[in-house]
């Protein structure tokens, strides 16, 4: 037999490369034997036997004695006569074949690659045969080899270790060999058109035959000598065929990333169209070439996922660095791969169970999450600032709010600006994942917080001491829109929100602070003038004041319940600023002006009750003490003071001696008359149990000369 001589190849092939059959020197090469003869010709019986028993026997009588090396070519010479009959009987047998009746793709499979059940061939041969793609020849000629060099080492042929090592990786080689031309038919299925059937269906036959050998490895193989007869697991190769190909698919998409362009939109598009081609390709083409064992679509699905979750982590995550490409990406992972578009497709439904794919590990899932939320924090800090921004230029221009932004604050554009940015982002992270809701919406309102921070700080600063129609119009704005972010329905009890509400509770009674100081340092000066000389003749002061306290009117837009807060906080400061004038002590009324003050007094604490009572205030009781004060200043009688002064004290039980002192002060009565009122008041407070009252008027207004004595 011919196995004995591929060790003439051997040495050729140390680094596993084959060479063709037409450059094959051997001298049990087709092209070196004269006695074989082309397959199609007419085989002449006991010719080519005849030719080689000559040549033994003359080798025989002219050699003499034989070594141990020669003699292996003899004996193998000299079997080579019955494996070359059985040839000639297969055949014989394949011509009676085709004169029955088998199909036409069993004939032209016959024609191309017929296979001789025992003909033994030359590693040239062979590796021509897998050149050609002639794979089922190639195979079964390795298999020959394979098993007459397993026969021929077990009954003692070889007697050196050595020839046996050099022919045992000559069929390792074939088998790679062809195993790596069947992997090309593997790949090129997906990629060319139309499919070779005839080809793909020959290697997927190899494959299945191939696993149908021994699987058992021996207890004790040799490493420096090839595994021979038992299966080269080449249906779990074919596997890694199949992940080589979806790799070499999914990294064919041009990755080129560019500054201030769309780019990743396009790539992710193009990755998916390209995926999702492959695949129906798959599906309509390929699978129905395969035996169903093989689940080829699940393979090819189970292949571009791992390839396409390996692509994105390795190549295409260190290019994501903007809050929107991280958001794009995420939605792609999280949203698009499992919809219709793509992993979803109606074709595939059947056989892709979307819920189970996850494009990312969870690590890396987790970092990309992170990553996203870190993005959208300095985003949003950058539209805040930009917010921020933009009222500073309504400050600078003097521009004023309409009363319709005024009436409703939800057309305020700050607040519109603030709640686009932070419900958007909050919306469109639910979207992407259910889990990131609630961390979005804490950094929504941590920023907020700062935010608003800024703002009451900024604008404070503007309108140190401008009490103006545009400082008034934008706080309004400002207070409403705090109260609304504040009433957010997706607050919860997480530090975050408590932190933002107590931020926003804050901003909101900062600016009521200011806002009070403003109007009282606008107001003073005018106060001042009140009680004097020029007051009783001239009115202007107290116009001013009105005109002042006029600017409050849009604080009925602010949302109740915190109108009233600012609106009672107005009077307030006007009842105590005219009280306080009072109590300092300024004048004293001669007999012939008390009169007059009185009504001066009673009229301006009327416009004063109106204007507390339209602009919403609801502090009822500070509305008659001016006039209580002006009733006694005009009475002479000391019974009809003493009625008035029990009045004064049942309504206001938080007022003092030296309140009570400086109304006779400025009454101007006699010092022994003041002193016998002063007597009759404290025995009104000893006496009388004081009224029970939670609200405060005169306790808060101090007065300017203390009196040591009466």
């Amino acid at each position: 037999m011919r196995s004995t001589n591929t060790s003439v190849l051997c040495d050729g092939m140390e680094n596993k490369e084959l060479q063709s059959p037409s450059k094959a020197t051997g001298p049990w090469s087709r092209q070196n034997s004269t006695q074989d003869v082309p397959e199609t010709s007419p085989v002449k019986k006991g010719t080519f036997l005849k030719n080689i028993s000559i040549r033994m026997s003359k080798n025989k009588d002219t050699q003499g004695p034989v070594s141990p090396e020669k003699k292996e070519v003899i004996d193998f010479a000299n079997s080579i006569g019955n494996k070359l009959k059985s040839s000639i009987k297969s055949r014989k047998k394949l011509d009676v074949n085709n004169k029955s009746g088998i199909t036409s793709i069993e004939q032209e499979a016959i024609a191309d690659d017929a296979v001789p059940e025992v003909e033994l061939l030359s590693v040239m041969e062979i590796n021509g045969l897998i050149n050609e793609k002639l794979f089922e020849r190639a195979f079964q000629g390795i298999i020959v080899m394979e098993e007459n060099l397993m026969e021929e080492h077990k009954s003692g042929v070889y007697k050196r270790e050595v020839k046996y090592k050099q022919i045992a990786r000559d069929v390792d080689m074939l088998y790679d060999s062809l195993f790596k031309q069947m992997a090309s038919v593997v790949k090129n299925s997906l990629v060319q058109e139309p499919v070779n059937e005839q080809m793909l269906a020959s290697v997927v036959s190899i494959i299945s035959k191939e696993a149908k050998r021994d699987p058992n490895v021996p207890a004790e193989p040799k490493p420096e000598i090839p595994l021979l007869g038992i299966s080269r697991k080449w249906k779990a190769r074919w596997k890694g065929v199949i992940d080589e190909s979806a790799t070499e698919s999914v990294g064919s998409v041009p990755l080129t990333p560019k500054t201030g362009s769309p780019w990743l939109a396009d790539y992710l598009e193009s990755l998916q169209t390209n995926i999702v081609k492959n695949l129906l390709k798959v599906k309509n083409s390929l699978e129905p070439l395969y035996p169903n064992e093989y689940d080829v679509f699940g393979t090819y699905v189970s292949s571009f996922h791992n390839a396409l979750s390996s692509h994105l982590s390795k190549e295409l995550l260190p290019h994501i660095v903007t809050f929107s490409q991280r958001y794009a990406l995420l939605n792609w992972i999280l949203n698009v791969y499992t919809s219709d578009s793509f992993m979803g497709h109606p074709d595939f439904h059947q056989d892709i169970n979307v819920d189970r794919l996850s494009l990312l590990d969870e690590e890396c899932l987790h970092k990309l999450k992170s990553d996203y939320q870190s993005a959208l924090r300095e985003t949003i800090k950058i539209y805040l600032t930009n917010i921020l921004g933009k009222e500073k230029e309504q400050w600078n221009g003097n521009v004023e709010p309409g009363e319709d932004i005024l009436k409703d604050s939800s057309n305020s554009y700050i607040y519109m600006d603030i709640e686009e940015i932070t419900g958007k982002h909050v919306r469109d992270s639910t979207k992407l994942s259910k889990d990131l809701e609630t961390p979005v919406f804490h950094i929504c309102m941590v920023e907020c917080t700062a935010f608003t921070k800024s703002l009451v700080s900024e604008f404070t600063s503007f309108f140190k001491d401008q009490f103006t129609g545009l400082f008034v119009t934008h706080l309004v704005i400002y207070v409403n829109s705090f109260i609304k972010l504040r009433n957010n329905p997706n607050q919860s009890d997480e530090e975050p929100c408590r932190q933002a509400v107590t931020c926003l509770d804050n901003a909101i009674a900062d600016l009521k602070k200011h806002f009070l100081k403003l109007y009282q340092i606008d107001t003073q000066p005018y106060f001042k003038r009140l009680l004097t000389k020029k007051w009783l003749s001239e009115s202007s002061e107290f116009k001013a004041i009105k005109s002042t306290t006029e600017r409050c009117r849009h604080l009925k837009y602010i949302i109740s319940p915190h109108e009233k807060d600012f609106v009672n906080g107005v009077y307030k400061c006007l009842v105590k600023g005219y009280l306080t004038e009072i109590m300092k002590r300024k004048m004293q009324l001669k007999r012939g002006k008390r009169k007059k003050a009185s009504q001066l007094m009673n009229q301006q604490g009327s416009v004063l009750k109106s204007l507390g009572q339209d602009q919403g205030s609801d502090l009822i009781y500070l509305f008659s003490a001016i006039t209580c004060i002006s009733d006694i200043i005009c009475l002479s009688e000391k019974k009809d003071i003493q009625e008035k002064l029990e009045v004064l004290y049942q309504k206001y039980p938080d007022i003092s001696d030296e309140h009570v002192y400086s109304i006779f002060y400025l009454q101007g009565i006699r010092r022994s008359k003041k002193n016998i009122l002063m007597n009759y008041f404290r025995e009104l407070q000893r006496t009388q149990s004081q009224p029970h009252s939670d609200q405060s008027l005169f306790s808060e207004i101090e007065n300017s000369t203390n009196t040591t004595c009466f």
